[in-house]
């Protein structure tokens, strides 16, 4: 009696289980669905959908010997047909779009603003200056930065804190120090939104809790087994209890003499690099093939890294100072 007792009750708690945790198949493109909408961005035509890029225009310092065109070509906007003939100034070929009023009246004094932007260049490591900020001597910024642009279509993003409204504004891709082409798309400027921290919970099915002399036990019905899986556009998740799990450190070199972390991991929508000391320091992203996904210089003691339109798989991320690798982090993507 005792033996069948025990098989009923374990039947019961596999069925119970099943019915209440079950196989949940997810689309990957799902799992974004709180992305913002196209309003909340401050620039105007930064998918290039049109055959126009304006509001966007293109400077040219002819007078420099410089020369460059502006095309749209399948949802791309393309710096192309760049020359220096003379000196390599970057401001020599500036890929711009002016703020009108209504959209420099979007900016709020003390608030933090995000700009992202999808590029790549027909060679890697082509270098780009970006400028966002007053328009006008003394040429004031927000925001000032040197990147690299690859030949592999990369996301870069940028935050900075406005502490002054100034009354006019520019965003301006400095190009002129390479002749190499670089296409731009997804170019965005959204106000930060405050950060929500992640919470476990779960509604169990059924559960109680036993407690005698000789200690306590609780327990709850319905997730004895849990997992997620994924492959090619498909996730696969069993239950709802999954495991906190931390970054670790793939490689740590030698004389690495500081504290620098990467989290959260698994990773969805972004991977924050936590660092001691940011100068001089920048990151590599790179697939398990070896291709360079996106890189761009470390500028606060928080940097964000968009991951967002990457697909579910394994990713190096290596933290470089000068020629050295510093530490390569494994970062997997759901």
């Amino acid at each position: 009696m005792k033996t069948r007792t025990f098989r009923f009750i374990s039947i019961a708690i596999l069925c119970l289980n099943q019915a209440f945790c079950g196989l949940f198949l997810v689309p990957v493109h799902a799992l974004n669905v709180m992305q913002p909408d196209k309003a909340d961005n401050i620039l105007a035509n930064g998918d290039f959908d049109g055959d126009d890029i304006l509001p966007w225009w293109l400077f040219v310092n002819t007078a420099g010997g410089a020369i460059a065109d502006a095309v749209i070509d399948d949802g791309w906007c393309i710096i192309t047909n760049i020359t220096l003939a003379g000196e390599h100034v970057d401001w020599y070929v500036q890929f711009t779009q002016t703020f009108t009023a209504e959209q420099v009246d979007k900016l709020q004094s003390g608030e933090t603003y995000v700009l992202t932007f999808d590029a790549f260049s027909e060679k890697n490591n082509r270098p780009c200056n970006l400028y966002l900020g007053l328009d006008d001597e003394p040429w004031t910024p927000y925001l000032a930065e040197s990147f690299f642009i690859n030949d592999q279509p990369g996301t870069f993003r940028f935050e900075f804190t406005v502490n002054t409204i100034f009354p006019a504004i520019k965003l301006s891709f400095n190009l002129g120090q390479d002749d190499a082409k670089v296409k731009y798309d997804n170019i965005r400027l959204e106000q930060k939104q405050p950060d929500i921290p992640a919470r476990q919970q779960v509604i169990a099915s059924s559960g109680t809790h036993f407690e005698n002399s000789s200690g306590s036990l609780a327990f709850t019905l319905g997730e004895p087994i849990t997992a997620t899986l994924a492959q090619d556009d498909i996730i696969l998740t069993q239950g709802l209890h999954q495991a906190e799990i931390t970054v670790i450190p793939y490689f740590t070199g030698p004389n690495l003499n500081f504290e620098i972390t990467a989290y959260p991991n698994p990773a969805y929508d972004f991977v924050i690099l936590k660092t001691d000391r940011f100068e001089g320091l920048h990151y590599i992203l790179y697939s398990l093939e070896g291709n360079v996904i996106q890189q761009s210089l470390l500028n606060t003691d928080y940097t964000e890294i968009n991951f967002s339109a990457l697909k579910p798989s394994v990713y190096l991320l290596n933290i470089i100072e000068g020629d050295k690798i510093l530490k390569t982090f494994k970062i997997i993507k759901k």
